[in-house]
C-alpha cells in the first residue's frame, strides 16, 4: 500500500516500504578494499545499515528492512568499506519512478 500525496509541490508517498538488499559484484577497487556494507536512506534518513560482506568485490549481504514512512519522496543506497572514508558505490531511486515501474501507475 502506497499512498500518494502533495507535499511542497513534491510528490511523496506515505505507506509500507520493503526493501531487500542481496549482494553486489564488481565493485571498484579504492585504497585497498576492505570488506563493504550498504547505507540505506529513505530522504536523509538511514533506515538500514548492514553487516559488512566478506568478500570485497561481490559481497553477500541479504538483509532486510520493513518499515512505513509518511512524505518519502527518495530511496538512496552507499557502498561503503568498514572505514567509511569514501563511498565505493551510489545509487539514487525516485520512489514516483519505482512506483510506475512496478505497478504502471503515471504519477503526475
Amino acid at each position: 500500500f502506497l499512498e500518494i500525496c502533495e507535499a511542497k509541490k513534491k510528490k511523496m508517498y506515505n505507506g509500507r516500504i520493503s526493501i531487500i538488499i542481496l549482494n553486489a559484484s564488481k565493485l571498484p577497487e579504492k585504497n585497498g578494499m576492505q570488506q563493504a556494507y550498504v547505507q540505506v536512506k529513505v530522504d536523509n534518513q538511514e533506515v538500514l545499515k548492514t553487516k559488512t560482506g566478506k568478500d570485497p568485490f561481490c559481497p553477500v549481504w541479504d538483509e532486510t528492512v520493513d518499515f512505513y514512512k509518511e512524505n518519502a519522496n527518495m530511496l538512496h543506497f552507499t557502498v561503503f568499506t568498514d572505514d567509511k572514508v569514501d563511498a565505493i558505490a551510489e545509487c539514487s531511486l525516485s520512489l514516483s519512478d519505482l512506483l510506475r515501474e512496478q505497478t504502471g501507475i503515471k504519477v503526475t
